[in-house]
């Protein structure tokens, strides 16, 4: 969950940061150098790559929480029909 709420700062940190950017003069962004360019295209993609990362993270925790609980089912229904059938014998 600390890493989801990383990736939301950061999000919103760059959703600010485009707005700035948007908000200035066209002949503004023609001036800025390259290397501000590159720098803000590589924490975009290092952003990517961490909500890539968060992502497949939760989904493991989702895919094992699913697991455990479906085990845990699949585990109380066989004991119930076991019970059951049990106390049906025992009584015919």
């Amino acid at each position: 969950m600390e890493q989801h709420r990383e990736v939301l700062g950061e999000l919103n940190a760059l959703k600010q940061e485009a707005g700035r950017l948007r908000n200035t003069s066209t002949e503004e962004p023609q001036a800025f150098p390259a290397r501000k360019v590159e720098s803000f295209e590589n924490e975009i993609k290092a952003l990517l790559e961490r909500l890539r990362a968060a992502i497949k993270a939760v989904e493991r925790e989702i895919e094992q929480a699913l697991t455990d609980r479906a085990a845990a089912v699949l585990t109380s229904a066989i004991m119930l029909g076991v019970i059951i059938g049990w106390a049906l014998r025992k009584k015919s």
